[in-house]
């Protein structure tokens, strides 16, 4: 079985480390049975998220392998993401586990006052019609 982990928060650095540790399989494993993506991961990057479902499914896809998910403490938002991609009947969590939540959290600063205090002005720039 070709185990991969991915814990704490999915970004460019953690999928970089998944390739890693997916071609460094790819080289040692000869007679691979299945791939098992154990995850434990509040979520982070839908970019990276989404990289890193395409990259577990192609390498199950590419040994003919069933791709099992395992949810540990956690699999929120881009973890759940994660887990969403193993195979039918093939995802796993323990009835402890957080599951769930792909959402988006957004933050930006108020400063419509400050910029009225201080009368700057708003301007839009777009392209097209």
């Amino acid at each position: 079985v070709a185990k991969f982990h991915v814990n704490d928060d999915i970004n460019r650095a953690s999928c970089v480390k998944l390739q890693k540790a997916m071609e460094k399989a790819f080289k040692s494993k000869g007679d691979v049975q299945a791939v098992a993506l154990v995850i434990n991961s509040r979520g982070g990057s839908p970019v990276y998220s989404d990289l890193m479902a395409q990259k577990v499914v192609s390498y199950a896809k590419s040994k003919n392998v069933p791709l099992y998910t395992f949810a540990e403490s956690i699999a929120a938002s881009g973890g759940y993401w994660l887990l969403a991609v193993g195979n039918p009947g093939k995802v796993y969590a323990n009835n402890s586990s957080i599951v769930g939540s792909v959402g988006v959290v957004a933050q930006a600063a108020a400063t419509k006052k400050l910029l009225d205090h201080w009368h700057f002005d708003r301007i839009q720039i777009t392209t097209g019609e």
